[in-house]
């Protein structure tokens, strides 16, 4: 459950900035939070209330370091690595922890818990880091020439395509669901979508041409 919960938040994080990650893999980030209890890293910053607390148990309460309060609403569990604040509502992990009240970068936060648990940072690993960045760059690419070909299907333009998938029994739903969409003839695809400045761009992550004698754009 612990390690469930700590993806989750990774997961968010990665959503966000995909690009820092590329460096640390879930088995590692695993490793360095199962080695150091969250309580050490968050009784840094509160003191725990001692009625509350049940340290046997790794059961914490303090106030709130994110808002102020006079009586502790803040909890915090070693067995599942977590924090939740029944007042404010914040909660997260050990990284989430010092990025959210620290400000810190999440490799910042990743180094600071490493050096807890006494694990040396893993190295970088140049090539797979090339590989995320050019795959991160295709899904762009592709995304903007969808959304392009989306467009076209509804101007005037696309009135025969779009007749044509009403003659093929397709809804309105069942076009948008599927991100149907319509190349027009009478341009280079890549130019089309990415301006002449982005041809080149359009063409290295592979949507190569739609001329007009072709009878579909390629995506290679």
């Amino acid at each position: 459950m612990r390690r469930l919960a700590g993806r989750a938040v990774i997961a968010a994080y990665m959503e966000a900035s995909p690009e820092v990650f590329m460096r640390f893999s879930n088995s590692f980030l695993d490793e360095i939070r199962d080695r150091v209890p969250i309580s050490d890293v968050i009784g840094k910053r509160v003191t725990w209330d001692r009625k509350k607390t049940n340290a046997s148990r790794g059961d914490y309460w303090a106030c709130c370091p994110f808002h102020g309060e006079k009586s502790p609403s803040f909890h915090c569990e070693d067995r599942k690595g977590r924090y939740h604040c029944f007042g404010c509502g914040v909660s997260g992990d050990h990284f989430r922890f010092l990025t959210d009240l620290d400000g810190m970068a999440f490799p910042e936060a990743v180094q600071q818990i490493a050096d807890l648990a006494g694990v040396a940072m893993p190295q970088p690993d140049v090539e797979a880091e090339k590989r995320d960045r050019q795959r991160i760059g295709l899904q762009d690419v592709m995304e903007v020439a969808t959304q392009f070909f989306q467009d076209q299907l509804q101007t005037a333009n696309g009135a025969k395509a779009r007749a044509y998938l009403r003659d093929r029994g397709l809804t309105g739903r069942t076009i948008e669901t599927f991100r149907l969409g319509y190349a027009p003839e009478s341009l280079q695809c890549a130019e089309g979508v990415f301006g002449r400045k982005g041809r080149a761009e359009g063409s290295d992550r592979g949507l190569r041409s739609c001329r007009p004698w072709s009878r579909h754009s390629r995506f290679l």
